[in-house]
């Protein structure tokens, strides 16, 4: 969160500027049944959360799935999508272990 300082008839006043949240859609190959999936995300959001919406979304377990990008594989769920990279329409690769 930032803070801003706006004077406003010489007085000082903090003014919180939300942080702007763009929704973007990361859109999954799913190896296993050969489907696409689409998840709406933010950039801020982390690994382990878009596979807890893939879970929610595949009726799987969280430690099953396995996400690919260009054949690495994330490892880390605490790192966040804009850390790797993921962007809108990126298409990652969606495995189950």
């Amino acid at each position: 969160m930032v803070f801003i300082f706006v004077p406003r008839n010489g007085s000082r006043r903090i003014k919180k500027a939300a942080a702007s949240k763009k929704t973007m859609e990361v859109v999954l190959n799913d190896r296993t049944v050969k489907k696409k999936l689409r998840v709406k995300c933010h950039g801020s959001d982390t690994i382990g959360d878009l596979k807890k919406v893939i879970a929610a979304k595949t009726c799987t377990r969280v430690d099953k799935i396995r996400i690919k990008k260009l054949g690495a594989i994330f490892m880390d769920d605490r790192i966040s999508l804009k850390d790797y990279m993921i962007h809108d329409g990126v298409e990652l690769d969606l495995f189950y272990n």
